[in-house]
């Protein structure tokens, strides 16, 4: 697998838990 695709799904991962959140604490 592709270290940079890795990273790319990783960082995908977290920006949506980042989203969720704030939705939460909104």
């Amino acid at each position: 697998m592709n270290s940079d695709l890795l990273l790319m799904v990783l960082t995908a991962d977290l920006f949506v838990r980042q989203m969720n959140n704030s939705a939460r604490g909104v």
